[in-house]
């Protein structure tokens, strides 16, 4: 039996307001992206200026890193910076991590080296590692790094020289991620985007603003400022600690920026989707602060902004078609911009709408096994989600 006419018409203006709004939502978060673009500064391409130089102590947190420790120790033993300190603390490795760190220690004096044997209750490994190699460093700042991280001989230089004009107390940077293979690059291309939705990167230098960030890879700050708001002992049981460092430094009053580390800092992220996908296991949920409804909400916005105005352009007619058919480009022009921008192609870009729908199953099956698992597995070690969920920051 055909619909009645006037129900007809109400279900064509029902989809010709849809497609309208999620045209409308979506020419938004491309306006967004762009201001996000424009704050995050190439600090790649800067140069610095001399001045007297305050001590400087590279924190690194390694467990079972045989493969990357060396390079990553060497390019910061490499920094062409008067007053530094480099302490790697190897936290329980079961190869050969603490073998290549003491024969690096036999030609550089400026490494030190902790070895932790067994993790304290009420810690995770990496955020006690942190925690114990800050309380061993001197320097006037504190930069918090990853024991796969390469970095520029100047990196040290320009960051400094950068937060000491800003008069900041903490800068991250998103380093260049390595990834094998052309689906990795694509997808890390979709995480970006999602990333810089998230922490609203427009926002961070706006001390009005609760918007915040923090990067493993890179997390400089002022070492009297880390000791106020707590430092690691605050987020002793959070697998996002570099985000909610960020969190607790804004929170209080500090000054934060967030810059593009494109040239200056390089890691190899994953070497493949499977290990990708394990590897985001440990922090998703964690990401949004244990919510269901976040969850929920994430998932099903997700699918409506960036997958369901390609299924309405199947569906629709008129004026509606041709909102969905603009939605659709400016989702295409999306991906293209924030993958140029985060050092990939543009054919990166062009993979966005499949991204959006590969980033979704990682995330959900990352809640999911954190939810059926009560806890998540780290470093060989299991948390349990009621504690994790105590440590609110």
């Amino acid at each position: 039996m055909p619909f009645p006419l006037p129900s007809l018409l109400w279900v064509l203006f029902m989809f010709l307001v849809l497609c309208f709004l999620l045209f409308v939502i979506n020419a938004g978060l491309f306006v967004e992206l762009l201001r996000s673009e424009k704050h995050l500064l190439d600090l790649g391409s800067r140069g610095y200026q001399d001045r007297e130089w305050p001590s400087m102590s590279i924190v690194v947190a390694a467990r079972n890193e045989e493969k990357s420790i060396e390079k990553a120790t060497r390019s910061l033993l490499r920094q062409d910076y008067p007053k530094y300190e480099l302490i790697v603390v190897n936290d329980r490795s079961t190869d050969h991590t603490g073998k290549i760190l003491v024969n690096l220690q036999q030609s550089h004096s400026e490494l030190k080296s902790i070895t932790i044997e067994e993790l304290p209750n009420g810690w995770l490994g990496k955020c006690n590692a942190l925690h114990q190699g800050a309380k061993a460093a001197t320097g006037d700042w504190l930069l918090f790094t990853d024991a796969d991280v390469s970095m520029r001989p100047d990196t040290l230089k320009v960051t400094i020289d950068y937060v000491l004009a800003e008069k900041a107390d903490h800068l991250t940077m998103a380093p260049q991620c390595e990834m094998p293979s052309w689906l990795l690059r694509a997808f890390v291309a979709t995480f970006a985007f999602f990333f810089k939705l998230h922490v609203k990167p427009s926002q961070i230098s706006n001390p009005r603003s609760k918007a915040h960030v923090g990067i493993g890879a890179f997390n400089l700050v002022r070492r009297d400022v880390y000791l106020a708001v707590g430092g690691h002992e605050a987020i002793r049981l959070r697998p996002d600690d570099d985000l909610k460092l960020g969190k607790l430094l804004k929170s209080n009053g500090y000054q934060q920026r967030f810059a593009n580390g494109m040239g200056l800092i390089s890691v190899p992220w994953y070497r493949s989707i499977g290990e990708l996908t394990r590897g985001l296991e440990k922090n998703s949920f964690a990401g949004i602060d244990y919510s269901i409804s976040k969850w929920i909400a994430s998932s099903v916005l997700v699918i409506l902004l960036f997958v369901l105005p390609f299924l309405l352009v199947l569906l629709t007619q008129g004026w509606s078609f041709w909102f969905s058919i603009i939605t659709c480009a400016l989702i295409f022009c999306m991906g293209a911009c924030n993958a140029i921008k985060s050092g990939y192609r543009l054919d990166h870009g062009l993979f966005f709408p499949i991204g959006c729908l590969l980033f979704l199953f990682v995330f959900n099956r990352a809640i999911l096994l954190t939810l059926w698992r009560k806890g998540i597995v780290w470093r060989d070690c299991f948390y349990r989600l009621d504690e994790l969920k105590k440590n609110v920051v």
